[in-house]
């Protein structure tokens, strides 16, 4: 058996490898790429989660936006040197000649005075940002909308020096309004006078601010409603005194190369889409479900500890094994740091409490009900329907956290990695914790359909994401639906192959 493991986690690693070292040879256009032509100094202010410091330490900028421009620089062959201020600060450097470019941005007359702009490379979503408090809900309509801003006299925080979308500047220039301006900040930085009853609305980009929101814990007190209005396409914005026409072509091109060769759709199932997964987690309780699994998990390694007479430290080796086991192996293989339960207490301190709890049950049966202690140890846990239902859900969250991992940690192609991590995650706590035991491993010996169906779904959701990142706007309840269909069809086809007794096939 642990030779068996060892040529598992070697294939994987020679997958890996192989991909590699294509991916080194060949670029995503198929061509080499150009030598360099230069240094482009490119101002880029903060802005989650298109433009970020990946690290206190490093600060190295990136994101959506930014690994956008970094791969269209790097095909024309520049070297992007990026700058990050504050966007006033950046938008007057430009002005005076001290930059390059500027990344993110919107066109708009004022700009075409000193600037230049690429092909649009990114579109971005308005929407109203206002307290829960005072409104249920608001209309996406901008001429309703604007009513109903009369009618109760919003006050509106904006942003000096931005450029806001024709259905908004309506808005910031009605007479009727109130306007509170902030000089020199993002859009979303005005979130905190909202929740303080400082203004009672804010527009924003919808993804922006929702990260805002989450990340805050403001759910319950901001709600949002996206703006019924056309997509608003970002460019890069050009020196005109520090650019050629001839470089600004090149960077055009690089950019219509990369849509057409599916290379912006890449990257933005790699920065794009785990930031909108992520807004999606407290919509349908992944937290609760995966504790719940990693729970049902553990409970199946207490009962062997129990049947095979382990002792405590042994039981919660054998309980955590299969709870997080199927992680440690996903996590290993991405490469992510930290791996998930060390990054997240709450999951082996489940183990502990399912440990201490198995504990004192097994006692209390002895000691109060000696005659059912032996039918308790008799029990098929594979067969309690509460302990299958949790375990069906359990399959259907780590088969899509499995495929979000995937992206996550820039693993493609993504319809090869997607199914080999939601796979991982569901059977290799199994296989560890059956290594514990120097016994076979049942669940790779066993014709019962289990991990075959992580697969299959897996398969499935990694083709939809592939589809829809070449396919904007990227909205939030796509993606909720594409998760949506994974999971109830994980459980239906979980439930038919047990009342069905469906097996695949031996080798």
């Amino acid at each position: 058996m642990k030779n068996l493991l060892t040529n598992l986690l070697f294939l994987a690693a020679l997958i890996f490898l192989v991909a590699q070292l294509w991916d080194d040879l060949h670029d995503h256009s198929g061509i080499p790429s150009p030598a360099s032509r230069g240094t482009l100094t490119i101002g880029a202010e903060a802005y989650y989660p298109y433009q970020y410091e990946q690290s206190l330490s490093d600060g190295r900028l990136t994101g959506l936006s930014i690994e956008l421009v970094r791969e269209a620089c790097t095909r024309a062959g520049y070297r992007p040197n990026f700058v990050q201020k504050d966007w006033i600060q950046l938008l007057e450097m430009l002005r005076r000649g001290e930059l390059d470019a500027l990344s993110l941005s919107y066109r708009s007359p004022e700009r075409e005075v000193f600037g230049a702009f690429s092909e649009p490379y990114l579109n971005l979503n308005y929407a109203v940002f206002y307290r829960t408090d005072s409104y249920e809900r608001l209309p996406e309509d901008p001429d309703d909308l604007l009513k109903l801003a009369r009618q109760d006299q919003w006050r509106i925080g904006y942003c000096l020096g931005h450029a806001y979308p024709d259905e908004v500047t309506r808005f910031l220039s009605d007479p009727q309004l109130r306007l509170l301006a902030v000089a020199g900040k993002q859009e979303a930085d005005n979130m905190p006078r909202l929740v303080n009853g400082q203004v009672d609305a804010v527009f924003a980009d919808e993804l922006s601010g929702l990260s805002t929101v989450m990340r805050n814990h403001w759910l319950s007190e901001i709600g949002s409603r996206r703006l019924e209005i056309p997509l608003r396409p970002t460019h890069v914005m050009f020196s005109k005194s520090r650019v050629s026409a001839d470089t600004r072509r090149r960077i055009d091109d690089a950019i219509l190369d990369m849509q057409a060769d599916g290379s912006s759709a890449e990257i933005v199932r790699a920065y794009h889409y785990p930031v909108l997964l992520s807004l999606l987690e407290r919509n349908y309780l992944f937290d609760p479900i995966g504790l719940l699994a990693v729970a049902t998990a553990a409970a199946s390694g207490i009962f062997l500890a129990r049947k095979e007479g382990y002792n405590l430290i042994g039981a919660f080796l054998l309980a955590s094994a299969p709870a997080v086991g199927g992680g440690l192996l996903r996590d290993l293989i991405a490469g992510r740091r930290p791996v998930a339960f060390v990054e997240d207490p709450s999951i082996m301190t489940t183990v502990l409490i399912m440990v201490l709890g198995g504990f004192l049950l097994f006692r209390l049966v002895e000691q109060f009900w000696p005659q059912s202690s032996q039918r308790l140890l008799e029990l098929d846990v594979d067969n309690i329907p509460l302990l299958i239902l949790c375990d069906a859900l359990g399959l259907a969250c780590f088969t899509v956290i499995g495929v979000v991992v995937a992206m996550q940690w820039h693993c493609e192609p993504l319809w090869l990695w997607g199914p080999i991590l939601a796979a991982a995650t569901n059977g290799g706590g199994a296989l560890l914790r059956d290594i514990l035991r120097h016994q076979p491993s049942s669940s790779l010996r066993t014709t019962k359909l289990y991990v075959e169906i992580s697969v299959l779904w897996g398969l499935a959701l990694s083709v939809f994401l592939i589809y829809y990142s070449d396919h904007s706007p990227h909205q939030v309840v796509h993606l909720q639906a594409a998760m949506l269909v994974t999971m109830l069809g994980v459980g239906l086809t979980r439930f038919l192959s047990i009342r069905n007794k469906l097996h695949g096939p031996t080798f």
